[in-house]
């Protein structure tokens, strides 16, 4: 009978609704204008209705906060009811009505009458968010492992070169003395000959201005050398490994001291006015 066909369409439909109000994804469809025609509650409740029905005629541009995502998300309703082919499993991000920018996995296909012809599209997505933030930790963990595997090796490779320019900077700092001992031992009889005889060379260069430029060089050699060893220190500090408590003192003015001290020759490249106070 009639009535009997009404109850059963009645109850399909109720059967249907329950079916798209209980999956999980959010399910819509449209018009060819992109405007909706109907949806289940996941989807009107990430737009922030409270029922499917007061989407009904609205379009992407009069409901989502986001302008330029709603232009995006038209944009691609289009092309599939122009060409009618389906795109699937398009990663994009939504702005939801909270506030809350969530990622989707959205797929939508185009809808057709008896006849054939495309009458709208119905679209699906899923929330991948959860997803998304995993993977990114999960790179992130990956990164940082990786990063520190390279700054391992680095401070092996920076520990092997310290000790190779180690060696023979003591050599450097040892003989120093030694040779400026030497100097001053020599420096009378030259200053003697020269008053004998006059102006003499020493290396090219006369003795009148060597006798000057000695120190100064012996001077020049110590002071590099210094600075080698306090360079080969700190590199050393950088690469040990540090077995001690997590927690401990530290001295932030060292800190800044032996920093400015690696990069030294760069600040006096970069600038003639560098100037560093510590409290």
């Amino acid at each position: 009978s009639l009535k009997k066909i009404e109850r059963d369409l009645k109850q399909s439909q109720r059967m249907l609704r329950a079916v798209l109000d209980t999956v999980p994804q959010r399910i819509f469809w449209k018009d060819r204008k992109g405007r909706f025609l109907g949806a289940n509650n996941n989807f009107a409740a990430d737009l922030g209705f409270d029922s499917p029905r007061l989407l009904t005629g609205c379009m992407d541009i009069d409901i989502l906060p986001d302008k330029e995502q709603a232009k995006f998300f038209s944009k691609i309703d289009q092309q599939v009811i122009n060409s009618g082919e389906p795109v699937n499993n398009i990663i994009e991000p939504l702005l939801t009505a909270d506030g809350v920018h969530r990622w989707l996995e959205t797929s939508k296909v185009p809808l057709y009458d008896p006849e054939g012809r495309i009458i709208g599209l119905l679209g699906t997505y899923n929330d991948i968010t959860e997803r998304i933030e995993q993977e990114k930790e999960k790179e992130q963990r990956r990164m940082q492992m990786i990063q520190a595997d390279r700054m391992i090796s680095l401070g092996v490779l920076v520990a092997g070169v310290a000790h190779e320019v180690n060696n023979p900077n003591n050599f450097i700092m040892m003989n120093t003395p030694i040779l400026q001992r030497v100097w001053h031992g020599c420096k009378p009889l030259l200053e003697r000959y020269y008053e004998e005889n006059g102006e003499f060379m020493l290396a090219n260069v006369p003795y009148s201005q060597m006798r000057e430029q000695v120190p100064e060089l012996f001077k020049g050699i110590s002071v590099g050398s210094r600075r080698i060893e306090a360079i080969v220190s700190s590199l050393l500090d950088y690469s040990r490994q540090n077995n001690s408590t997590p927690l401990q003192d530290v001295d932030i003015n060292d800190v800044l001291n032996e920093s400015i001290s690696m990069v030294s020759n760069l600040l006096k490249k970069s600038t003639n006015d560098f100037k560093l106070e510590c409290a």
